[in-house]
C-alpha cells in the first residue's frame, strides 16, 4: 500500500510547532507543581539530638603523667589551662602475669588502667595543683577507672585534699564501681581513730552502700578512744550528712 503523505503550508506548520511549545511548557508546569507539592508534604528530616556531654580526651604522654606525680605545679599549670584538659582520661599500660589456660603457664598480658589528673593529685596530696584543676573545671566527682578524687584522698589519706574536695561539692556519698563510699576508704591508722558517737545517735550511713566494719568501729568494743581524725570528721561529721 502506497504511503500517503500530506503537504502543510507554512502558517500550518507554525501553528504545531507552537501548539507543540504549549504543550511541553504545560508539562514542566505541572512537573514543577507536583514537585513543590511533594516538598510541602515531606516531613522535615529529623536532625540527631544535640549531645552536651562531649568524651573526654585521652592521654598516655609520659610528661604529663611525670608533671603530675611529682607535683609540679607550674607544668601542671603549663599543660591543663582548660576544662577540656583537666578532665582528660589519663591511660597507663602495664604488664602483669596472667596464666593461660591454653598455653599452660604465666604470661604477660598488657593490662590498661584509667585515673585523671584530680585523682593523681588528690592521692598525692597536691592541694595547689589539684585546686588549679578544679578552678580550670575539673568535674570533682567523675569517677574514672572506678574511683573518684574523694576516694583516693581519704584512702591515701590526705586530709587537706579531702576537705578541698569537699569544699567544691564534692559528694562524700559517691560510690566507687564496687559499691564503695569514700567512708568505707578509711581504713589507714591516721583515718580510722572515730570518737565514739553521742548517746542515741548512729554514725551516718552513706546512701546506697551497704554497712561495714567501718560502721561498726566508732563502738566501744574496738577501744577507738582516740579523738578522730581530721578525714573522718570531714565526712563523718561534716560533708556526711549532706544530702
Amino acid at each position: 500500500m502506497a504511503q500517503e503523505t500530506f503537504a502543510f503550508s507554512s502558517s500550518a506548520l507554525r501553528s504545531l510547532r507552537a501548539q507543540r511549545e504549549l504543550l511541553e511548557r504545560e508539562e514542566r508546569r505541572r512537573a514543577l507543581a507536583r514537585e513543590w507539592a511533594a516538598r510541602r508534604l515531606q516531613p522535615p528530616n529529623p536532625r540527631p539530638p544535640h549531645s552536651s556531654a562531649r568524651r573526654p580526651r585521652c592521654c598516655r604522654d609520659p610528661a604529663v603523667h611525670n608533671a603530675l606525680y611529682a607535683g609540679d605545679l607550674q607544668r601542671v599549670k603549663g599543660i591543663f589551662r582548660d576544662e577540656s584538659t583537666a578532665n582528660m582520661v589519663l591511660e597507663t599500660v602495664s604488664e602483669e602475669l596472667v596464666w593461660s589456660p591454653e598455653q599452660g603457664l604465666w604470661v604477660l598480658s598488657p593490662r590498661t588502667q584509667q585515673t585523671s589528673a584530680l585523682r593523681i593529685a588528690a592521692a598525692r596530696g597536691y592541694e595547689e595543683c589539684a585546686r588549679h584543676l578544679l578552678l580550670c573545671g575539673a568535674e570533682v566527682d567523675a569517677v574514672v577507672g572506678g574511683r573518684g578524687a574523694l576516694h583516693d584522698s581519704v584512702a591515701a589519706p590526705r586530709p587537706s585534699c579531702a576537705r578541698l574536695l569537699l569544699s567544691f561539692g564534692a559528694d562524700p556519698n559517691l560510690l566507687s564501681s564496687d559499691g564503695s563510699a569514700p567512708l568505707h576508704l578509711c581504713t589507714a591508722p591516721d583515718s580510722l581513730q572515730y570518737a565514739p558517737p553521742p548517746p542515741g545517735q548512729a554514725p551516718p550511713l552513706p546512701r546506697k552502700a551497704p554497712p561495714s566494719r567501718l560502721h561498726t568501729a566508732p563502738r566501744p568494743s574496738c577501744g577507738c578512744q582516740s579523738p578522730p581524725s581530721d578525714t573522718s570528721h570531714a565526712l563523718g561529721w561534716g560533708g556526711g550528712r549532706r544530702g
